[in-house]
């Protein structure tokens, strides 16, 4: 395992395994493949041994590092970070690396690797998709920038820009994509990037509650880090390229229309269609005439030039937070109240029943801050604390629970005064046939018990 955990400039690093057990794509270039070799075929025999037994290996600690592993089709996905890190927050990561292939060679490329387990994966992936991932590794990266604030979210973070502006940009986009629907029924989806952000998106409407053509925020995100890592090229020329969004299908290829709508100001416009057609190709190019000349009139492209040039994409999460943004916590709502409130002041407390909360320090410690949201983000995910299960209302669970009726009972002979009497009542009441009339009395009873002692469970 040297090879995994050794000394790494890179706090987490992403692996991608062949069912050959031969290294795919390794995010820390500084790790030579005949380090890694070895240690990938160990790692690959271990899970396939697990799933010969019927068991799963999903991760391992070794010294002061954590590995998790992920098998998706015929791929081993390794994760590697320091032991203090969220396990799944790790395995969430290198899926996106995953999702990046996909991009590229759609699900298919695990029927190849199952027919054909020693083909070199490499060879399919070429130079353009190891850019992608090295991309994607860019966004796992804790020490400067907003780290995997993406990727914790599951879509791409939005440019800070006056809800008019916004607008402004919205309403040309649609308007374009009609435009360019009405000539080319293919065309689905239209996207506004600036400075490596999520300015406006445009889609189809979702008639009779079919959402299988709504474009999910994971697949925005994949296409922002392919528009990202084919930067310097797309500046030079237009691109019209095959993409697959594995939320959308992950069995087909979409072709996207990739070009800067302005160079200067960072903007860039995406359009996507369902065929590779010339005359949709030519539609998509008028559409982004019209979408710049639209866009420079209404002002948008100098706005969105200012607020991207206040807020790059290198700059750090401190630098973004106020100053006494200290504290973060997440409460599910019960019993119809409003969920758990974040906090700007430097107080550790969080409310009553919080079931994630991560407080940063001051001054701020990127790594140590970010694996609190990332045990955060795990919590939110699993749908907060583990809540106690609701009462069973059969009779024969109210029986079992009040058992016989001169059982000793502790917790009841130590009690004293009028409600632990009346509680020991309505328990003894409970557990012989009652009449009709006294079931009323009874749940009125169960009521003022409970505001008037301590919880139990019936």
């Amino acid at each position: 395992m040297a090879a995994l955990v050794g000394t790494s400039p890179c706090p987490t690093v992403l692996y991608v395994i062949s069912p050959a057990g031969k290294p795919v794509w390794c995010s820390d270039t500084s790790v030579s493949e005949d380090a890694l070799s070895p240690t990938c075929g160990v790692l690959t025999a271990v899970v396939a041994l697990a799933e010969d037994c019927g068991d799963e290996v999903v991760g391992l600690v070794a010294g002061r590092s954590r590995v998790a592993l992920v098998r998706r089709g015929e791929l081993l996905l390794v994760a590697v970070g320091a032991v203090e890190e969220c396990d799944a927050a790790l395995r969430s990561y290198v899926a996106y690396a995953h999702d990046a292939i996909c991009m590229v060679l759609t699900v298919g490329v695990h029927a190849v690797l199952k027919k054909s387990p020693n083909r070199d994966v490499r060879e399919l992936l070429g130079s353009s998709t190891a850019t992608i991932l090295e991309g994607l590794a860019g966004r796992v990266d804790r020490r400067g920038g907003l780290g995997p604030l993406s990727l914790l979210i599951g879509g791409p973070p939005a440019l800070a820009l006056d809800p008019q502006v916004r607008g402004a940009a919205g309403h040309v986009l649609v308007s374009a994509q009609k435009a360019a629907a009405e000539r080319c029924p293919s065309a689905l989806y239209g996207i506004l990037f600036c400075g490596g952000r999520l300015v406006a998106a445009a889609q189809p409407k979702c008639r009779g509650g079919d959402a299988s053509r709504r474009l999910r925020s994971v697949d925005v995100l994949l296409l922002l880090n392919f528009v990202e890592s084919q930067k310097k090229a797309l500046l030079e020329s237009e691109s019209w390229t095959p993409v697959c969004l594995p939320r959308f299908n992950d069995r087909g290829f979409l072709h996207a229309y990739v070009a800067y709508v302005d160079g200067d100001s960072g903007l860039c416009l995406a359009l996507l269609a369902g065929d590779n057609a010339p005359e949709t190709f030519e539609t998509f190019r008028g559409a982004r005439r019209a979408i710049e000349s639209a866009l420079r009139r209404d002002g948008v492209l100098a706005a969105a030039a200012a607020r991207a040039a206040a807020q790059p994409a290198d700059a750090r999460l401190a630098d973004l937070l106020p100053a006494d943004c200290l504290h973060c916590a997440r409460s599910p709502p019960r019993d119809g109240a409003p969920p758990g409130r974040t906090s700007r002041t430097g107080a550790p407390a969080a409310e009553a029943g919080a079931s994630a909360q991560c407080a940063a320090t001051a001054p701020f410690e990127p790594e140590r801050t970010w694996r609190e949201y990332e045990r955060l983000a795990a919590r939110a995910r699993a749908g907060g604390a583990r809540r106690r299960p609701a009462p069973r209302t059969d009779a024969a669970a109210h029986a079992a629970r009040a058992g016989p009726r001169d059982a000793p009972r502790p917790h009841l002979r130590r009690a004293a005064g009028p409600a632990a009497r009346r509680l020991r009542d309505l328990r003894r009441a409970r557990a012989r046939p009652r009449a009709v009339g006294d079931a009323p009395r009874a749940r009125r009873g169960l009521g003022a018990v409970a505001r008037s002692s301590r919880p139990f469970l019936y």
